[in-house]
């Protein structure tokens, strides 16, 4: 469709051509169909797993040969366009659908633009960067002493998130708006490092991203009861870690 959000307000979509093939669309689309076989293989429905599976990497495949750009390291914006905005790549990054072998240049290409997004495309900006490696510059992005960042909000006196990243980008924004407020589950997720590995948290992953940080504390509510993370990043790198049962 022509009319898809992308990203919100208009202006902050970093000039992305909307075509009748849209690829921030079909990222989602890719990424949906992988979880729908995630919840499938969970609850015990392999035909649909498998379905679902099948469906996602044919799709996938279009998606790298039709929409990649080797010349430039990044994905273009649609199918009738070869303009490549930093949202054709950095929505493919952040779920995980860039093959392996383009992610150096791909990661390269959505760093250089900064935070060329809305709060909204933001989420998915700084998720893509945790998973690659890159939180240091991830971290960096949050706290800019620049007007695009949670750090401006902060110093602008909110005490929620905002629609936009200031009145300059959207006058009659919102003043609390859920979608900006990334950092909510990025930091949980990411600099303290807990995520779930199976359905209910039976297993978890572990993996702070310590970035240019030098300690973090906190907890992570899961329904077996919270995990707490507590780490410092000095001379050494030292985790205390507490698991709920089971």
């Amino acid at each position: 469709k022509r009319g898809d959000i992308v990203d919100w307000p208009v202006k902050e979509r970093d000039g992305f051509v909307l075509t009748a093939i849209n690829t921030v669309i079909n990222a989602f689309h890719i990424r949906s169909l992988g979880m729908m076989a995630e919840m499938a293989t969970a609850l015990g429905k392999d035909q649909e797993a498998a379905d679902y599976t099948r469906m996602a990497a044919k799709a996938n495949a279009s998606f790298q040969s039709k929409l990649f750009d080797r010349a430039k390291g990044a994905y273009r914006d649609g199918e009738d366009t070869h303009h490549t905005s930093q949202h054709a790549s950095l929505f493919p990054l952040a779920f995980g659908i860039v093959p392996e072998e383009y992610i150096p240049v791909v990661l390269d290409a959505v760093q250089k633009r900064g935070m060329g997004c809305s709060v909204y495309a933001a989420n998915y900006l700084m998720q893509g960067l945790f998973l690659n490696d890159a939180g240091s510059r991830a971290l960096e992005l949050i706290t800019a002493s620049t007007d695009r960042s949670w750090r401006h909000m902060i110093e602008s006196g909110a005490t929620v998130t905002w629609e936009a990243w200031g009145l300059k980008y959207k006058p009659n924004q919102d003043w609390n708006h859920p979608w900006g407020a990334a950092p909510a589950n990025l930091l949980p997720r990411f600099v303290l490092g807990a995520e779930p590995l199976t359905p209910g948290w039976k297993q978890a992953s572990i993996r702070p991203h310590p970035g240019t940080l030098s300690f973090a504390k906190g907890k992570t509510p899961t329904p077996l009861g919270p995990i707490t993370v507590g780490w410092e990043n000095r001379s050494s790198f030292q985790m205390n870690l507490s698991l709920p049962i089971g």
